[in-house]
């Protein structure tokens, strides 16, 4: 890989993320409730993923299909794509469970609420975020690869 293709790795990976968190930021504007967009996780589209395919397209389209290098970055978007979905979105179903068990329990003895992660609402994505991430993410990576 020499340093102009290297720069469009990057120039795909930064443009898919900027376009990703500015469709998140405006879609999800009123649903994150003090939750700075910096920090937000989950929410239409997916950032990680759209960042992840756009290395993973760029190195499909310099490499080809059959290198290491695209095994790798494949492999990758598709670790980032499952957690998306499966790890991170249950991880934030059991805390809103665990949440609404501890505002009864606080409720019936009065205890005081101080927990900093109560304004967090989503941790993972739906299926359908993920899948517009990675489109923006394949768009970005064969935009570069004609422009650069």
């Amino acid at each position: 890989v020499d340093n102009t293709q290297l720069s469009n790795y990057i120039i795909a990976a930064a443009v898919s993320w900027v376009i990703a968190f500015t469709a998140n930021s405006i879609i999800n504007k009123n649903k994150n409730d003090g939750q700075e967009g910096w920090l937000s996780s989950g929410g239409m589209p997916s950032k990680h993923t759209a960042l992840v395919v756009a290395v993973m397209t760029m190195t499909l389209l310099a490499e080809g299909f059959s290198s290491p290098e695209f095994a790798i970055a494949a492999t990758l978007s598709s670790v980032v794509m499952y957690d998306a979905v499966n790890v991170r979105r249950a991880v934030g179903q059991n805390r809103a469970a665990i949440l609404a068990l501890y505002d009864n329990l606080k409720e019936a003895d009065n205890l005081y609420d101080e927990n900093p992660l109560r304004s967090f609402k989503s941790l993972g994505h739906k299926p359908e975020e993920v899948a517009i991430g990675a489109f923006i993410g394949i768009i970005v990576a064969f935009l570069v690869s004609i422009v650069f």
